[in-house]
């Protein structure tokens, strides 16, 4: 069934209340036998091997054990609290190399929903262990920390019933990829049998400009879609051993982007290093294409618009004012698509629900492919491109309706 089978373990978990004393809170293994915590009595194991290896709760442990002689364990049976403490313990006290990329997860979409929620968690927290632990973080740090757990903890199951709940790092689990896999558990294992090709990602080491590099960050989300997945997939014949060898060693250059934050106001800095995302995500399709061989096909020419039509059913243009030839005075005043039909005009993509999402990384994966667009009447002085180099339009045209070919000797964005 599947073409890639890979298997991961947590960052961190915990064992659900009614299922304590039933499996292992390390190993998450059925219990034979009860070997528990001789300090708190709070946590049951296999044996004292496991015992020895939790190390998330050798902080926690004595802390348990000082309520439990209260005979308070309502604390014990609220999973999201067991969760969210374990979260904090292990990206704050263990911080091992794996917690940045804990924080490098996404967010939720609704994190002011969140954020009381997490406050009265905060509070329990301090309860628990002293405001001296909570103080280790900022107040939008443990907001941040909760939300981020909120939106990627799973289910951990046994037999098809619910038994923990976890927090995977790897990339597999995302919105998209999640209905595109079988998944199963072997204890804490996730066994993730994927039926379509794994997703590439260009490292941040391609650039060493720090705007670029959210710029990659954005393309990145693209390529880690079904629907992109599926399309170079079926179009290209190459092993992912291959393809992320030859994705590593790519370099990511712009000429003179070093001055935006200078030159430009937020929201333009923003529009366009979005817009530069979409750059890449096209540039993307003519690197499969070229590393296949297919240097002079008509597919290979028109590799980034195929993407594209299958991304927004369109092509991509930057609104740039005043309507003239570009320059480096030109004003980037949003982005929009120029659909397949020529019935209709130009969709402008929303600031504030897409591009600033996408830019601020607040956007679920699944509704990247989904962009949301607001009803914009053209202004008479604008003009949507899509080159940098605008010297082959005609200065009476609103839209230039560039071939690929065009495309890729004008932008001098990716060195092959």
């Amino acid at each position: 069934m599947s073409e890639d089978e890979r298997i991961y373990l947590p960052y961190v978990y915990c064992l659900i209340f009614e299922r304590k004393k039933k499996f292992c809170d390390f190993c998450f293994n059925e219990l034979s036998k009860v070997c528990s915590c001789p300090i708190c009595d709070c946590m049951h194991y296999c044996n004292r091997i496991c015992e020895k290896n939790d190390e998330v709760h050798k902080f926690e442990c004595h802390y348990y054990s000082h309520v439990i002689k209260k005979f308070d364990i309502k604390f014990l049976m609220d999973d999201i609290f067991i969760l969210f403490l374990r979260t904090l313990i292990r990206t704050k006290k263990i911080n091992d190399f794996n917690s940045q990329f804990f924080l490098d997860l996404d967010s939720s979409s609704q994190q002011k929903g969140y954020e009381l929620l997490a406050i009265k968690y905060i509070g329990e927290v301090s309860k628990l262990i002293g405001s001296g632990f909570t103080e280790l973080f900022n107040q939008n740090e443990l907001i941040s920390y909760f939300d981020k757990m909120m939106a990627n903890k799973i289910e951990i199951k046994f037999r098809n019933e619910t038994i923990g709940l976890g927090i995977y790092l790897e990339k597999a689990f995302d919105d998209s990829d999640m209905s595109n896999a079988v998944i199963s558990f072997e204890g804490l294992k996730i066994i993730c049998q994927k039926g379509i090709f794994p997703a590439l990602s260009f490292p941040e080491s391609a650039t060493d400009s720090c705007y670029l590099k959210t710029s990659i960050r954005i393309a990145n989300k693209f390529l880690k879609s079904r629907s992109v997945r599926e399309f170079y997939r079926t179009k290209i014949k190459l092993s992912d051993e291959f393809l992320h060898e030859k994705m590593s060693q790519v370099k990511i250059v712009l000429k003179n982007i070093n001055n935006l934050k200078d030159s430009l106001n937020q929201k333009e800095t923003e529009i366009i290093t979005v817009f530069i995302g979409f750059i890449i995500v096209h540039e993307f399709a003519h690197l499969l294409y070229r590393w296949n061989g297919n240097f002079h096909s008509p597919d290979c020419i028109e590799a980034g618009n195929s993407l594209e039509k299958l991304i927004f059913d369109g092509h991509t243009r930057a609104i740039i004012s005043p309507k003239s030839k570009w320059n480096e005075n030109s004003k980037f005043l949003g982005i929009a698509v120029d659909p397949l039909s020529r019935f209709q005009g130009l969709k402008h993509m929303s600031y504030n629900d897409y591009i600033k999402k996408i830019y601020d990384n607040t956007l679920q994966l699944k509704l990247y492919l989904k962009p949301k667009f607001e009803n914009k009447p053209d202004e008479e002085n604008t003009r949507a491109i899509k080159q940098c180099d605008e010297n082959h339009m005609n200065e009476s045209e609103s839209i230039e309706q560039s071939s690929d070919f065009n495309d890729m000797e004008q932008f001098n964005l990716i060195n092959k």
